[in-house]
């Protein structure tokens, strides 16, 4: 097994603190994890070394810091959901946002599904409220 310093933050006396992971997952190929905190922040590793590829916030406006709820790779894309109600799609080649949208109430999971019909690929993804209320989205993006 191996144990990987994640995330952290350090204080204005330059300590350091670690920050709770909540959620993460592995690329659609196995090649990265992707791993997202309290602060809105996201990492993605290489599964191979464990090293650090790339970090970046989400869900953040100025000093406000947004809890990344939940996270999964699907469809050639990240897509992550916070309690604020807001879900973020990025396409994971380019880490550009490909979509973004607002639900109006607090959001707790994700899920995708893909299937086949009559040839055509559908690609579905699933979301979770707080409420009990459940959204499903065409994600032919």
């Amino acid at each position: 097994m191996k144990t990987i310093l994640g995330h952290v933050q350090t204080d204005e006396n330059l300590s350091i603190a670690p920050v709770p992971i909540f959620c993460m997952c592995f690329s659609e190929d196995g090649e990265f994890i992707y791993t997202g905190d309290e602060n809105g922040t996201v990492k993605i590793w290489s599964s191979l070394t464990g090293g650090i590829v790339e970090t970046f916030r989400l869900f953040s406006t100025n000093e406000e810091k947004s809890a990344i709820a939940d996270l999964i790779a699907f469809n050639k894309c990240l897509i992550a959901c916070n309690e604020e109600k807001q879900v973020v799609i990025w396409n994971t080649h380019t880490l550009q946002i490909c979509e973004s949208f607002s639900l109006g109430e607090e959001l707790l999971n994700l899920n995708g599904y893909k299937y086949e019909y009559q040839g055509i690929k559908r690609y579905l993804l699933i979301i979770g409220a707080k409420s009990g209320n459940i959204y499903i989205t065409d994600m032919n993006i």
